[in-house]
């Protein structure tokens, strides 16, 4: 089938591709949104692989930017209940002024309660601590293998699993926006019970440094090493509504946080999981005296 010709707009983003390092993710991310208002997802994938030719690209890397534009898509990421029409660009003389205010990874791992009152960090005692009782919970050892059972039957697995939803879900399986039914989709999510901020650019100590200066504005509950090069935050924000939940995003977005982790069905980093490529995905914050 001979490919649609793309608009104009969406071939301007594919030329505007920059070189690993200066925000090669991101970009995947949004010229993968406009690229599946025309084409299909195999069809997006094919055009990003051609595009990339060359950069280092990482095994799954444009799946994965792919598929969470398709959720960005559905959930209406762009469009959402708190009228954000357009997320912020990087505000790069605010990052760069909080960054070289001192905060760092040491830093991070200093304030960490748990180095003054001994805890077990296992995945199943942090995540009963983070939803106590026994809610439904999406959990997933690959984005495409989602499963929503209640948490008590989730223990002895969970630290099998690479993702998870940081909210409860409300049933085991739900009806997407195309009629699709899904173990994991807005439909069947909760209530937000924790905003999680991942950035995908900079070092640990640059991304540690913004993890503190948001920390100052909202409850920082956890902070999770990814196994790769990001660290996911968690802040509670439950008793928040959500249009300070989305001023706080767009916060966060304008110092460089991915904004796909503002639909509620997204999947994070799970605490103490294993990443795919063999890495521990470890905890280096947890406050479980903050949670409400």
């Amino acid at each position: 089938m001979k490919p649609k010709r793309l608009p104009k707009k969406a071939q301007m983003i594919l030329n505007e591709m920059p070189s690993r390092g200066g925000g090669l993710n991101r970009w995947l991310f949004k010229a993968a949104i406009h690229l599946l208002k025309h084409q299909g997802p195999d069809e997006v994938e094919a055009i990003l692989e051609e595009r990339t030719a060359g950069e280092p690209i990482k095994k799954g890397e444009i799946e994965r930017a792919v598929f969470r534009a398709g959720e960005a898509i559905e959930g209406k990421l762009l469009t959402g209940n708190s009228q954000m029409k357009v997320w912020p660009t990087i505000d790069v003389n605010r990052r760069t002024e909080i960054i070289a205010a001192g905060g760092n990874l040491g830093k991070l791992r200093s304030k960490n309660p748990v180095t003054c009152v001994p805890m077990d960090l296992s995945p199943e005692s942090v995540i009963t601590k983070l939803f106590p009782g026994d809610p439904l919970i999406c959990c997933a050892t690959t984005l495409a293998g989602a499963l929503t059972r209640p948490l008590s039957e989730w223990i002895g697995f969970l630290h099998q699993q690479q993702f998870i939803v940081p909210s409860p879900m409300r049933a085991r399986s739900g009806l997407t926006q195309d009629g699709r039914i899904s173990r994991r989709c807005l439909e069947n999510t909760g209530y937000r019970r924790y905003m999680v901020v991942e950035q995908d650019e900079g070092t640990l100590d640059e991304q540690a440094a913004i993890i503190l200066h948001l920390a100052d504005i909202w409850p920082l509950t956890m902070v999770v090493h990814s196994g790769g090069k990001s660290l996911h935050a968690w802040f509670c924000c439950e008793s928040s509504s959500e249009n300070q939940q989305g001023l706080f995003m767009r916060l966060a977005v304008s110092y460089g946080a991915d904004p796909a982790t503002w639909t509620r069905c997204q999947l994070v980093r799970m605490p103490g999981g294993l990443r795919d490529n063999g890495n521990h995905q470890e905890i280096v914050f947890f406050n479980p005296f903050v949670i409400r």
